[in-house]
């Protein structure tokens, strides 16, 4: 570039006002990158979307517990559904993931030093994938929060579902993501090249990634300034929610308390949902089964790094999941699940072999029922009590000095009021 062009170039500069705001722009975009002054928010509470994750992170942060269980629905509606027939009451999984009847099953086979004190938390979440149980592991089970056992329960889907691409596209992980600063979580988040490029624009811009905790902090000013003014009005009929309004939230992803109740005495029911089992079975999809493998060894890696026991469970699959299976993806599963677990010298049980099925098992292709929740737990716990390293760590002390992931750690356990 020759001196004529540069000059050229700074009148440019000094005579267009959207170069010189695009560039100050830029500076301050960059500026706030480095500084990152809004790292020592609570990530729980600048969550614009109030998701499953939102609600179970928030419940297991106020009740630690000594053993989670993880997995995708599979594993959440059983649990839940029996839950309320064994406490013969409703039970609210947005709000309580507490699961009493593996405590008790537990109680009732392993010889515990502190029996009462045992806490079993459902820590499933809708769609979920083998990355985002690697996630919960990853965010959650460090610190104060670090519970003495992980139950990781897989199904053939929850490691190359077809409607699945990439782990950073599940709203599980990406909420997540908030409590850690894990760099191998984020490179392995996408597959393909658009999507990384797309996930680092995004984290690029400051002013985007970080618009929810902005418009947090702006909210929160604006309500602590204007609360004396707003306690004296009355009660506004857009904040009632009907019925229908529950359902559309619900679909939506974004949930609030009461959005979905398991009843003690709900009629057996069952629906025929092999299209929906063909979509997800239909082709080995390689490139999401691989991707996942890596998550399962991490996430399995993590758990003896952090000294929490760790087991692997392979969640039954039913007569018509598996007719609907692509060839293969069965054994596939099951030896991909091996391998990883043996190499990481952590117990796998598949509850398949052993299993009797039977049509009140299920209420879908996938989802168990009350019924099928309970024999599965009733495995689990039988599968715990006769591992002696699991009751050990059972009746070791409860963790509650260690140093938290540093991100929960910074932000402490505060939770706004709901």
């Amino acid at each position: 570039m020759d001196q004529k062009q540069k000059f050229s170039l700074l009148d440019f500069l000094k005579q267009s006002p959207v170069a010189q705001a695009f560039i100050l722009v830029a500076i301050i975009n960059v500026c706030l990158l480095y500084s990152n002054p809004l790292k020592k928010l609570d990530p729980q509470a600048i969550q614009t979307n109030r998701t499953w994750a939102w609600w179970a992170v928030k419940d297991f942060r106020e009740n630690p517990a000594d053993v989670i269980m993880m997995g995708s629905s599979f594993i959440m509606n059983p649990t839940w559904q029996e839950e309320a027939v064994y406490r013969n009451k409703s039970v609210d999984l947005v709000v309580d993931h507490r699961t009493t009847y593996l405590e008790d099953a537990i109680k009732s086979r392993a010889p515990l030093s502190n029996p009462q004190k045992l806490r079993c938390f459902n820590f499933g979440l809708p769609g979920a994938m083998v990355s985002d149980q690697a996630m919960i592991v990853e965010t959650m089970c460090q610190g104060a929060h670090k519970p003495k056992m992980a139950i990781f329960c897989v199904a053939p889907r929850d490691l190359m579902d077809c409607r699945f691409f990439n782990a950073g596209g599940s709203k599980h992980f990406r909420y997540l993501t908030n409590f850690t600063d894990d760099k191998q979580a984020k490179d392995l988040a996408f597959m393909d090249i658009p999507g990384k490029f797309a996930d680092w624009f995004s984290n690029s811009l400051f002013f985007k990634n970080k618009a929810n905790e902005i418009q947090t902090l702006r909210a929160n000013a604006i309500k602590s300034v204007m609360q004396p003014y707003l306690a004296s009005l009355p009660p506004s009929p857009l904040d009632q929610k009907s019925e229908e309004d529950r359902r559309s939230v619900f679909k939506r992803d974004e949930i609030e308390k009461g959005a979905w109740l398991a009843h003690p005495n709900t009629p057996y029911w069952y629906v025929n949902s092999s299209p929906d089992c063909r979509m997800r079975y239909k082709h080995l999809n390689e490139q999401v089964f691989e991707n996942q493998k890596i998550w399962l060894d991490k996430a399995l890696k993590t758990c003896k790094e952090r000294g929490v026991k760790a087991i692997v469970v392979n969640v039954p699959s039913s007569p018509e999941a598996r007719d609907c299976m692509h060839p293969g993806i069965y054994e596939r599963h099951v030896e991909a699940v091996t391998t990883i677990t043996k190499a990481n010298e952590i117990p796998f049980y598949n509850l398949d072999p052993g299993w009797k099925h039977e049509k009140k098992d299920y209420t879908d292709w996938g989802h168990m029922g009350p019924q099928g929740g309970s024999k599965m737990l009733n495995s689990i716990a039988s599968i715990v009590a006769s591992n002696q390293d699991l009751v050990t760590a059972l009746n070791s002390p409860s963790n509650t000095t260690g140093a938290g992931n540093r991100k929960v750690a910074e932000a402490g356990d505060k939770q706004d009021a709901l």
